[in-house]
């Protein structure tokens, strides 16, 4: 079996995304034996990250405000935006994750490791 599991999907859990596209597809893997290790998602435009079912201080204000919820997992998630770029380094014991600027800036933004 393989060490780490990573779910991707385009539309993020996010409440006033499509939760009645996301929420039926997401449910049995909530309940399931065997469950992804970590969530990367797009569409949302806006970068957050969600660990313990709540959003990181890392992510853009739109999370940070309320006003956006996300659909409680047992995984960590990240949501990817327009400006921001993931790279994913594995190995046999870790995924580690950074979250990038891209267009030339590279700087760092945030972090995730799985272990």
């Amino acid at each position: 079996p393989a060490r780490f599991r990573v779910l991707a999907t385009h539309i993020p859990p996010l409440d006033d995304v499509s939760p009645d596209i996301v929420t039926p597809l997401l449910e049995p893997l909530v309940h399931a034996e065997v469950k992804p290790d970590v969530m990367l998602n797009g569409h949302a435009h806006h970068y957050a990250k969600v660990e313990n079912n709540r959003f990181a201080p890392t992510s853009e204000m739109c999370y940070l405000n309320g006003k956006r919820h996300i659909m409680e997992l047992p995984w960590p998630t990240l949501i990817s935006s327009l400006g921001t770029a993931i790279h994913c380094r594995a190995t046999k014991d870790a995924l580690e994750f950074q979250v990038l600027l891209p267009e030339g800036q590279g700087k760092l933004i945030d972090s995730l490791r799985i272990e």
